[in-house]
């Protein structure tokens, strides 16, 4: 079963906007893992970033003001997913200049951990709306 919901209490849009912020900044310690080629995070060196990423970036859609504040639930999940996808086909296409000499990676794995972030920031939201923590 899906649930769909918006939430309307203004201290759970605040708390979630800066759990993916801060999602978004663990993000910096693991692309400097990579830069130094530390051993830290081998495991999930490459596919983390997309989790945290794409699981941030819902979280902050979720709790946003304005037009996207009406967005529901589910309806926040799915743009997340499609901007996390679409960032990661932006890799297959050619760069001009100078970034023709940056590294990217094209993978079907950042797209799966993108989903996974998403999915996982979805039930822990339903579960925070099922016990109640998220009601006025």
């Amino acid at each position: 079963m899906i649930l769909n919901f918006t939430i309307s209490s203004q201290k759970a849009k605040k708390v979630f906007e800066y759990i993916g912020l801060t999602l978004w900044l663990l993000i910096i310690p693991i692309k400097l893992n990579r830069y130094f080629n530390l051993k830290i995070f081998e495991l999930l060196d490459n596919n983390l970033p997309s989790f945290l990423g794409a699981a941030g970036l819902f979280l902050i859609l979720f709790s946003t003001r304005g037009k996207l504040s009406n967005l529901t639930v589910v309806h926040s999940a799915l743009l997340a997913i499609s901007v996390s996808v679409i960032v990661e086909a932006i890799q297959l296409i050619p760069r001009p200049g100078i970034l023709a000499y940056v590294y990217y990676t094209f993978d079907y794995l950042d797209i799966l951990f993108s989903i996974i972030g998403v999915a996982f920031s979805y039930l822990v939201i339903v579960l925070l709306h099922s016990i109640n923590i998220l009601k006025n």
